[in-house]
């Protein structure tokens, strides 16, 4: 699944690819042995260097596209199959590739000169027992020549491949708590600022993160579905996929004056519908009044939050993904009888 945000904005526009498949029990894996040495065209992986040359031609009129992947997404192959001159890859670093002179890449950027620093506020997770905490991250970066697997890359593909690896490191804390991010991009980066901006390019994939949980058990528990054939559960995906897209457009737009235009993502008829329950579903009191222009989505964000148990006072919580989700069920069920009852008419 490829998800497609303006890089000025940060407004989702939507997919650009999506590969659904079924995995055979024969199917080789990178625990088998001839996994390592198979074509990449027959690996699963092939994947993240399919959806990229989708992206470049769904994207074609796009000024400059930048493809950004996590560790499954550090493939060789792609680094010399999918960039060009209008086409760049920020890509979590998975493997401690070795250079062309012999170097490895980690050690290559622990010894590289700090460029500089930013603190970074680190959420509180309940699950894991952490609380927030801030910290001062520090940036390096180097130019690198990283060099072609021994294994299972065809001769067609360079033996080097040229470009530049970015490390954000928590500073005096090399513990495996610590946080350290190790990001591989076609980019030029060589200076603080240009370090910095790829590496919130790269904090951009969270979104795709929040549409999985949307997805998943919080959301629309895609997983617990029982259908009779890989076929219905497909449609239904293709399905859901639509309902968690909007989701995540107002949970972007939330709060937010400068947003996305409310009829990208709502028809007329939605947006009257979205009036009357502003106008005449809604409580009032001085404190819990929409704030928002009615052209912007934030303005039905504000109204979906309400709908799924938001407060709507500036002492609650700002409202998250999953009361978005909530919010939306509850529009869609407003909205049936709300045409029937126009229709009637």
């Amino acid at each position: 699944m490829s998800l497609v945000l303006d890089a000025g904005s940060e407004d989702i526009l939507g997919y650009c690819d999506l590969q659904l498949w079924h995995r055979t029990r024969d199917k080789s894996n990178n625990t088998t042995k001839v996994y390592k040495t198979e074509a990449i065209e027959e690996k699963e992986s092939y994947k993240w260097i399919k959806a990229g040359k989708k992206t470049k031609d769904v994207l074609s009129q796009a000024a400059h596209v930048t493809i950004i992947q996590d560790r499954e997404g550090d493939i060789y192959e792609q680094f010399c199959l999918v960039p060009d001159s209008r086409t760049s890859l920020i890509i979590r670093s998975r493997d401690n590739r070795r250079l062309a002179d012999g170097s490895k890449l980690h050690s290559v950027l622990r010894n590289a000169p700090v460029l500089g620093g930013y603190l970074l506020t680190l959420p509180a997770d309940l699950r894991k027992d952490k609380t927030k905490r801030v910290v001062e991250m520090e940036v390096r970066c180097q130019k690198v020549s990283i060099k072609k697997p021994r294994n299972g890359v065809g001769k067609e593909i360079a033996e080097e491949k040229e470009l530049y690896a970015i490390e954000a490191r928590e500073k005096n804390n090399d513990t495996k708590d610590g946080v350290c991010w190790r990001l591989l991009t076609d980019q030029p980066t060589l200076s603080l600022e240009e370090a910095l901006k790829i590496v919130y390019r790269y904090t951009q994939r969270w979104y795709i993160e929040q549409l999985f949980r949307i997805l998943k058990k919080q959301g629309f528990q895609i997983e617990e579905s029982q259908l009779e054939t890989g076929w219905a559960i497909r449609k239904l995906f293709l399905m859901v996929l639509n309902a968690a897209l909007r989701v995540m457009q107002l949970y972007l737009a939330y709060g937010k004056e400068d947003c996305q235009e409310l009829k990208e993502v709502f028809d007329q008829q939605e947006i009257d519908c979205l009036e009357a329950i502003e106008k005449n579903h809604l409580p009032k009191t001085p404190k819990t009044i929409n704030p928002y222009r009615k052209d912007k989505l934030s303005w039905a964000s504000w109204i979906i939050a309400r709908l799924g148990g938001w407060k709507g006072n500036v002492r609650s919580q700002p409202a998250g993904p999953i009361i978005i989700k909530r919010g939306l069920d509850k529009f869609e069920d407003i909205y049936q009888g709300w045409k029937l009852a126009a229709f009637k008419t």
